[in-house]
């Protein structure tokens, strides 16, 4: 089961005090040109989609060795050293561990077969009140959950077994998942590792470039549509002044011609 958390990528816009765009005229600036100011750079694109997800070398490089659960960096390390020939990624790696934990039955099974879960709670060792996740699932309200198996391993196969995310678990238990997951004292993946995890699934990666890329392109169309404001500076400001008295001053009958108009315009709105 892979899970759909998407990061979102905005355009930047420019400002009319960018350092940038101040050292561009827009009388001089072709559509070309300001199309790449638009545009990410390649290192921003890349770390937007995950990029580096899908190469397992680059993965072990670009996550801290905190971030990996027990066993899992040195398994990655070891398919690299074999030269990686089923060119898999974290997932895939990650599951060949963890994915024995769907054919176990008690959780008392998965403590012995995997230290790191020897804290987790049982279902019996927790309380629960009445309308609670315990109590839906004992009561068969959740279409997800069996109420005939302890709800402790039946969240330790949906999480670390079948990777699924704590946003898309929240659809499944109509909780916040991280709660419930933490109430069992079930390890939580780090951030960093659940996002790689993620875009490692080949499939859903393709899906993720492939909505985001169309959402980048139609936020390019739309800013196509935009007029591009140049504001003036101060110095610039001050010249257009300057120009306006001078030729006022060079024609007095045209400046009090003007405002007497303005002054006109006064009353008129003043009366309405």
């Amino acid at each position: 089961m892979i899970i759909n958390c998407a990061t979102n990528f905005n355009y930047a816009y420019i400002h009319h005090n960018d350092t940038k765009f101040n050292k561009v005229s827009t009388e001089n600036l072709s559509a070309v040109s300001f199309q790449k100011m638009m545009q990410p750079s390649t290192k921003q694109y890349l770390s937007f989609l995950g990029g580096y997800s899908l190469n397992l070398a680059e993965t072990l490089a670009n996550l801290n060795d905190e971030a990996f659960p027990p066993d899992i960096k040195a398994m990655a390390e070891e398919i690299l050293a074999d030269g990686n020939p089923e060119d898999k990624t974290l997932i895939s790696v990650h599951k060949a561990k963890y994915d024995k934990i769907k054919e176990m039955k008690s959780l008392n099974e998965v403590r012995e077969a995997f230290p790191e879960f020897r804290n987790v709670l049982s279902e019996y060792d927790v309380d629960y009140k009445k309308n609670s996740f315990i109590y839906d699932v004992k009561m068969g309200n959740l279409e997800k959950f069996n109420p005939d198996i302890d709800v402790a391993l039946q969240l330790l196969k949906l999480y670390w077994a079948d990777c699924c995310s704590v946003t898309k678990m929240k659809q499944y238990t109509g909780r916040n998942a991280k709660n419930v997951l933490e109430k069992f004292n079930i390890p939580l993946f780090s951030n960093q590792y659940a996002r790689v995890l993620q875009l490692s699934e080949k499939k859903y990666n393709k899906q993720n470039k492939d909505t985001h890329s169309a959402a980048m392109k139609q936020a390019w169309k739309e800013k196509q549509t935009e007029p591009i404001i140049h504001i003036p500076s101060d110095e610039t400001k001050r010249k257009i002044s300057h120009s306006v008295k001078a030729y006022y001053a060079k024609h007095p009958g045209l400046g009090a011609e003007k405002n007497a108009k303005m002054l006109e315009a006064k009353k008129l709105k003043s009366r309405v």
